[in-house]
């Protein structure tokens, strides 16, 4: 360690204004799946291939390590052809160095480089140039690096690299589009190497996912059965969604107890998602770890662990199957959707324009809305009985109307409900589907049909975290706040992590509200507005809360969301007498006049 260096390598950079460096974002490739594999040994590799490899090059090329979160490097270099060459040396030189390991024990890295204006901070960058290396580091593929196109121009002419265009990527948290390039090595990547695995017969271009049987590390019986039940479990709820075939347990359970890499799995079984889970036993506490991956990039795209105490094993079952379940299911939706929104568009079939549809809904913008009931649409008039895609259309309809981004409603909500029927009637065993229509029921004020509907995705799927988190709302418009608070916790303990969370927690706002619980309902409430700013519904239940604490001074500082949002008071109870019960129109509208508004 150099003199400028602190105790964990990380150097220095002086404070100051804006500067204009080059960015090196690297991020190894499943690192949690290596640990839960062997985390001594992992962590002593990854050390020793950082000590005589990656940080020697670092230096050799005036390099600068600025931060590091174990498994990646924030690298800062004044040079750009510094950063570039000393980033392809690196990924040459690791398959080497990191010898004869078997696939599914090999470091791999992808990698990130831009240029532009940054913060420099003591020990750290600021500023879109940082994010948006990090943002082109999961581009890469295994093995490789992704470059924006102000580092392309710049060595392109000047070092003997080729590169290959994959168009303008809409990055997380950056305004504008970003051209970027895969820096083709003179090694070719392990990734590209790879065929996607068969598809399955009968699901089209869908992808298939495969849940291999659990492994267990001690000699106790009760695990084995254990581990066996929650494999078996796990297929058994994933089958339900219908949204990717699920390779059958049989197939699965012929691969027991050998030692595979998720990529020759995923040939061997035709399955581009593979899921993986051990579980440990000490004392009286279990431990269960899951890991989603793919099998074609080798990216690990989940890991996480559940701990719970070894008691009553049927119940135990239910619990980490429920929680596993819950977790995957958005982590592998949002995988499929960005997968294929980065494929081109012009040979889409109706599955691309299915997830396309689906990328642009979650965005949850007035204009995504709108580019997904186009792409939906069209998925349509390619295949009129596309269950999942009707639903799906049905549920953005819902949504649009209900955000005053539809000019008739009335008509949205119409036409939701129909779509809805459509595609329960097209597979009446799509949860989906169900949960579509239960959406589009109380859109239409059919209260009873939408918790019977919605109750009967949850049959269907019990880890179905978004159908919970929708009954709950159809209990707040019936005034149950105590069933409402109950479904939509369930909701968020089976997905924690869900990127519809925003939607949800105005469920929870209004269960704490109707219930009254004034401080609770703020809370949930600003929280969800503060994670989607644009979602404005939310902010009926800040003002009616902070109207009910006596605190309208700081309504009013909210006030101009909810007249954007409403106009008045008039338009507001309109739209809740079109969804609540009376009693529960009341209680908001007290608030809301509390609060001053008019």
């Amino acid at each position: 360690m150099s003199a400028t260096e602190n105790s964990n390598g990380i150097s220095p950079i002086a404070a100051g204004g804006r500067r204009l460096i080059a960015v090196v974002y690297a991020d190894m490739v499943g690192y949690s799946r290596l640990i839960g594999l062997d985390d001594a040994g992992t962590a002593n590799r990854l050390r020793t291939l950082r000590r005589e490899l990656i940080d020697p090059l670092i230096h050799e090329h005036g390099g600068r390590v600025v931060q590091t979160g174990g498994d990646s490097l924030l690298v800062a270099f004044d040079s750009i052809d510094g950063a570039v060459r000393c980033a392809v040396q690196v990924q040459q030189r690791i398959p080497a160095h990191d010898g004869d390991q078997p696939p599914d024990r090999r470091i791999r890295f992808r990698m990130g480089i831009n240029i532009g204006d940054v913060i420099p901070d003591g020990t750290n960058l600021h500023g879109d140039g940082v994010n948006i290396a990090a943002r082109l580091e999961p581009e890469s593929p295994v093995g490789g690096i992704c470059v924006s196109r102000t580092v392309r121009d710049h060595v392109h002419s000047q070092l003997d690299l080729e590169f290959e265009p994959i168009g303008p990527l809409t990055l997380k948290n950056i305004a504008r589009p970003v051209e970027a390039f895969i820096l083709r090595l003179d090694r070719t990547a392990e990734a590209e190497q790879v065929k996607p695995p068969a598809l399955v017969e009968g699901f089209g271009t869908r992808p298939a996912i495969a849940v291999l049987p659990f492994r267990t590390y001690g000699a106790d019986p009760d695990e084995e059965y254990l581990a066996d039940g929650i494999t078996e479990d796990v297929i058994s709820v994933v089958s339900r969604w219908r949204s990717f075939p699920v390779i059958s347990r049989g197939s699965v359970f012929a691969l027991k107890g050998k030692d595979l890499d998720i990529r020759t799995v995923g040939q061997q079984l035709g399955a581009r998602y593979i899921n993986e889970g051990t579980l440990r036993r000490r004392g009286s506490r279990l431990r269960t770890t899951v890991q989603l991956g793919d099998a074609v990039t080798m990216e690990n795209l989940f890991s996480e662990q559940y701990n719970c105490d070894f008691g009553d094993v049927f119940e135990m079952q239910d619990e980490i199957v429920r929680a596993i379940v819950g977790a995957i299911e958005p982590e592998l939706l949002r995988h499929e959707r960005e997968r294929v929104t980065r494929t081109p568009q012009q040979n889409a079939k109706a599955y691309e324009l299915f997830q396309r549809g689906q990328w642009h809904h979650y965005r949850y913008t007035e204009a995504d809305s709108q580019a997904a009931r186009a792409f939906l649409r069209n998925a349509l008039a390619i295949d009129p009985d596309y269950a999942q895609a009707a639903a799906t259309l049905s549920i953005t309809l819902g949504v649009a109307a209900h955000s005053n981004w539809e000019a008739d409603a009335k008509a949205a909500h119409h036409e939701a409900l129909a779509l809805a029927r459509l595609a329960v009637q097209a597979d009446s065993r799509d949860p989906l589907g169900h949960f579509a229509l239960g959406m589009a029921c109380y859109h239409s004020s059919l209260l009873q049909e939408a918790v019977k509907e919605l109750n009967e995705a949850i049959s269907l799927n019990p880890s179905y975290a978004a159908a919970h988190a929708n009954l709950a709302f159809t209990y707040n418009y019936m005034n149950r706040p105590d069933e409402a608070l109950a479904a939509v916790e369930l909701a968020m303990r089976l997905s924690p992590r869900d990127p519809r969370r925003f939607l949800w927690l105005p469920a929870l706002a209004g269960s704490h509200y109707l219930g009254g619980r004034y401080r609770a309902a703020l809370a949930a409430a600003q929280e969800a507005l503060t994670a989607n700013p644009k979602y404005l519904p939310v902010a009926r239940y800040i003002v009616a809360s902070l109207g009910q604490l006596g605190r309208s001074a700081e309504a009013k500082v909210v006030l101009p969301l909810l007249q954007r949002l409403d106009g008045n008071i008039a338009a507001t109870e309109a739209h809740l007498r079109r969804y609540f019960v009376d009693g529960a129109v009341q209680h908001i509208l007290d608030g809301l006049a509390k609060a001053g508004f008019a």
